[in-house]
């Protein structure tokens, strides 16, 4: 008899629980990769060799946060509720059920009109219940991310692991008197009724506000709380509203008002879908996909231009002199150098400018996509110093309060993270020396605790063995670019003595 999912994980308390600082993805022989447990901390990057897995894993992560809006892990019950309920019946999904339904009970029982419940009591169950569910489903999140059979992408095991610290916020149960409404069929009027006495019960801590009134089976009801409950914990802690910026965003930016002109004419004479359905037979894998998306419909009337913002100051003006805006009436792109009185189309603009112009324009038009930021590469087509430059923006991001993923192959960006590192553990006045003297500021530097650094090596097999840096307050180490360059210089030091 085929064994089922829970026979095969080890359920104890402590199983999913991690000593790391930040959320942690652990992978298993996924694609190329043997193994990565990958922490998602505020400044995360990836290094090492060409085709060794770096943008699949970090695709792999941004699909994980998605499917938070899909439904391979939490479906839409009439339209309402995420719905959890089809694990009602596991030992975790009671635990949890107990613990809010006792509360509820203590509640109703006072002459108290809130109380809370503390997270921590129910996240190993909450972490037991996911990552059941991503077993049984890994399969079919890597095919929905990357749009291609599994006999080409595989994947052995995935799991999430949290530390304690993720979950250091409450549920509230709260009472509250609200008016009753209903409905006149007759002139379609509004009555309102006498005031009743309901139970709402609400996530308070930067959730929705939802509230569960009791219109159904005390049971049911209590099972629907414990399902959004679950799903709202991990949409918390993991900050689902992301965007990914794929390696080839010249082309995109060369190419957003066509694309833009057929979406339009594909939705001619229908409603406009929600979700752009549109792109959807687009040969793209998922990430690129909703990137093409979001920026084809990318809003001029979103944008305050009188807002002060100093990332994209230093952008535009220290990496691409000039300003990037959306014409509001025909939505195409339009670069304006300093001091010119013309503006262009993307096509008769330098690289860095395509380069850069989705940033600039998310930053402008749809900052809530930046709050966790997947770019790949960023030092395409910019000069050294440019990537410098670019390095300081990440920083600021992330200090700013952005999540950033990274794959990058730029020595010069690595190091001056290194750099703002160092910076960052000098004494208070040799600091503010320091800033007067290479014009930086508080948000230039970085703590070395925020940053985690992987490296990705392709081993005889072709397979990859990813392994987490270094970091001290000296910087990080960075062997990739370290060994490279002591092979150059050996092989300059035999050339010169041939000569």
């Amino acid at each position: 008899m085929a064994k089922k999912i829970e026979d095969n994980l080890d359920i104890s308390a402590s199983k999913y629980l991690t000593e790391n600082k930040y959320p942690t993805l652990y992978v298993k022989n996924f694609a190329k990769i043997k193994e990565a447990e990958i922490e998602f901390a505020p400044l995360t990057l990836f290094v090492g060799n060409n085709n060794s897995g770096k943008s699949y894993l970090m695709a792999l992560i941004w699909g994980l946060m998605d499917e938070f809006k899909n439904d391979i892990f939490f479906r839409l019950e009439d339209k309402e509720l995420f719905s959890f309920t089809e694990n009602k019946n596991h030992q975790s999904f009671i635990n949890i059920k107990k613990i809010i339904k006792d509360a509820y009970n203590s509640l109703e029982r006072s002459s108290d009109i809130k109380k809370s419940i503390y997270l921590k009591d129910i996240m190993s169950d909450a972490l037991i219940l996911f990552n059941e569910e991503l077993l049984k489903k890994k399969d079919e999140l890597v095919k929905d991310i990357f749009r291609i059979s599994n006999k080409y992408i595989k994947i052995g095991k995935i799991e999430l692991k949290f530390n304690e610290n993720d979950f250091d916020f409450s549920l509230l149960l709260k009472k509250d008197t609200r008016p009753r409404q209903t409905l006149n069929n007759e002139n379609k009027d509004i009555e309102i009724v006498e005031e009743v006495e309901l139970i709402i019960f609400s996530l308070e801590h930067c959730f929705s506000g939802i509230g569960f009134p009791i219109t159904d089976s005390p049971d049911n009801m209590f099972d629907k709380i414990v399902s959004f409950t679950i799903y709202e914990l991990f949409h918390y802690v993991l900050k689902t509203n992301s965007i990914y910026l794929p390696s080839s965003r010249t082309t995109f930016s060369l190419l957003r008002f066509d694309i833009h002109k057929i979406a339009l004419q594909g939705l001619l004479g229908r409603e406009k879908e929600a979700n752009n359905s549109w792109a959807s037979d687009l040969k793209v894998n998922k990430p690129v996909n909703r990137f093409i998306r979001e920026y084809s419909s990318l809003d001029s009337e979103e944008y305050d231009p009188e807002i002060d913002n100093a990332i994209l100051n230093l952008i535009e003006k220290e990496i691409i002199h000039g300003t990037v805006q959306l014409n509001k009436d025909t939505r195409e792109i339009k670069y304006m150098p300093q001091g010119s009185r013309y503006d262009f189309l993307p096509q008769n603009t330098s690289a860095v400018v395509t380069e850069l112009m989705p940033l600039i324009l998310f930053m402008k038009y749809n900052p809530e996509l930046l709050e966790t930021l997947f770019i790949e590469e960023p030092e395409i087509s910019l000069h050294p110093k440019l990537q410098q430059q670019i390095a300081r923006v990440l920083i600021k991001m992330v200090n700013n309060g952005n999540r950033l993923f990274i794959t990058t192959h730029s020595d010069t960006i690595l190091q001056h993270i290194n750099n703002m590192i160092k910076l960052a553990h000098n004494p208070k006045k040799k600091q503010a020396e320091l800033f007067k003297k290479y014009s930086y500021d508080k948000d230039d530097i970085i703590d070395k605790d925020k940053i985690r650094i992987y490296q990705f090596d392709v081993e005889s097999n072709n397979k990859t063995v990813v392994n987490r840096l270094n970091c001290t307050k000296y910087g990080c180490e960075m062997p990739t670019f370290v060994d490279f360059i002591n092979d150059m210089s050996s092989e300059i030091e035999d050339l010169l003595e041939e000569i």
